[in-house]
């Protein structure tokens, strides 16, 4: 049962990083009095659906390879290699290392030198080589990792957040004094669910699956149901408290908003201030520090492991120095540009991960019926690419709205203008791939051509039988 526990835990603090720390509290500024609306929506995108993800991973075996495969083989070499360069060092850990300092380590500068305390300053380089050192010291651990986070740096992180949002809370009850934004105002629920999305958890779930389902499984014997209740007792403990935090966290954001202050973390660094007075700063920038190392830890050790397994190129050790090396560089670009190139892949990505959860999450069924997969990824696809190049022309093409590839046929589907219209297009394709044949997902989508033949074989046999 500890081992469960402190599973949990690692898995929470493995969640609990850049984004999830900001978008909470930032979901509480805008959503004004429709606050409880919107972080159920947030909580949906950003803990129940990561909580899925993982137990989908159950299903079809121990890595992302395996779950995104039941589309295609090539599908899932491709999307699992997108995944693993995203969340490793294009802009999921360059993120943790720049929040972690421009929210925890900047205010403190602030206060000793005038001097340039940017990304790229000396202060700035020198925070970043040392943020990576520590994250790849502790990556070392390997089978000790559940130790050293679930035990220690875990319930330090929830000790301090805890602190944080009851000590504010309890010391300024007041009302908020903003009106939900627009987009808050008309469908609340929707826009805190669109805004989960950029806690990237649901994707993490992915890779992260490995890591939970190696520390649950002392070897090899171990049945898979077994190791699959083991995952979801780790799952709900950690999905559990970060649903805590949220809620807290989005509250106090909600609260605070009479300060004055707009974004998450502005809000949360206020918050430590009234909270804790002149030690504010310094608790803020423990909690920053401990939640963006730990994220930082576990996508260094999954997208490693995940490359090892699919390129055996270089030992995992190996992967390690080069993405330590490469997120290290990429961080010193600076947040801003980390965060632009990640707004299209994610609107990309999260549509084709969810509507491929909910079908495997229905494994009795689906695992007979493959085309069910391909269909759905089929009848999404549109969807999510359009969604993803509308912000990418916005970012990157100039296009002050964005293009719209699918504007035409929007006004003609359900919950087609709040992020969510490929919904439908899933639901028709699962209805319509329950009617083809029966045909098992580990023979056209994962290559098993033996077993292919048995059953071709079989039903000639069975055929015959009813002939005579």
């Amino acid at each position: 049962m500890n081992r469960i526990l402190f599973s949990g835990l690692m898995l929470m603090s493995f969640y609990f990083g850049a984004g999830n720390l900001i978008f909470a509290p930032q979901v509480g500024v805008e959503a004004g009095s429709n606050v409880l609306s919107a972080l159920s929506g947030f909580t949906l995108s950003a803990v129940v659906i990561p909580f899925l993800t993982l137990v989908a991973v159950t299903f079809t075996g121990d890595s992302g390879l395996s779950f995104y495969a039941r589309v295609g083989k090539v599908f899932g070499y491709a999307f699992t290699i997108l995944l693993v360069i995203s969340l490793g060092p294009l802009f999921a850990i360059p993120r943790v290392a720049n929040v972690s300092y421009d929210l925890g380590i900047t205010p403190l500068l602030t206060d000793f030198t005038h001097s340039e305390i940017g990304i790229f300053s000396s202060f700035g380089l020198v925070y970043i080589t040392l943020f990576f050192l520590i994250s790849y010291a502790l990556c070392l651990y390997g089978d000790k990792l559940v130790d050293t986070i679930g035990k220690y740096l875990s319930p330090a992180l929830v000790i301090f957040i805890v602190a944080l949002v009851v000590t504010y809370l309890v010391a300024n009850n007041t009302e908020p004094s903003v009106q939900p934004t627009e987009a808050y105002a008309k469908a609340a629920f929707w826009k805190g669910a669109i805004d989960g999305y950029g806690t990237l958890d649901a994707l993490a779930s992915v890779i992260f699956g490995g890591i939970v389902i190696s520390a649950l499984r002392p070897n090899q014997a171990t049945p898979m149901t077994v190791v699959r209740r083991n995952v979801i007792q780790a799952g709900f403990i950690a999905c559990f408290l970060l649903g805590v935090i949220y809620f807290g966290l989005g509250y106090l954001g909600n609260n605070a908003v009479s300060a004055e202050k707009h974004s998450g973390a502005a809000l949360l660094t206020f918050a430590a201030t009234k909270a804790f007075g002149s030690a504010g700063n310094y608790i803020f920038a423990i909690i920053v520090f401990l939640a963006c190392l730990t994220t930082a830890i576990g996508l260094l050790k999954a997208v490693s492991n995940y490359s090892h397994n699919i390129f055996d190129l270089f030992s995992e050790k190996g992967w390690l120095v080069i993405y330590t090396l490469s997120s290290a560089v990429i961080s010193i670009q600076g947040l801003d540009s980390v965060i632009k190139t990640s707004v299209p892949f994610i609107y990309f990505t999260y549509p084709l991960t969810i509507a491929l959860v909910i079908v495997t999450l229905f494994n009795k069924f689906t695992k007979e019926r493959a085309w069910i997969y391909r269909l759905t990824a089929l009848f999404v696809f549109p969807f999510a690419f359009a969604d993803g190049f509308k912000y990418f022309s916005m970012f990157f093409l100039g296009s002050e709205n964005g293009i719209d590839l699918l504007s035409s046929i929007r006004d003609y589907i359900p919950l087609g203008h709040t992020d969510f219209s490929w919904v439908v297009p899933m639901v028709v394709a699962i209805i319509i791939g329950a009617q083809f044949p029966k045909v098992p997902v580990n023979e056209i989508l994962l290559g098993d051509k033996e077993a292919a033949r048995r059953r071709q074989k079989q039903q000639a046999e069975d055929m015959y039988e009813d002939v005579v």
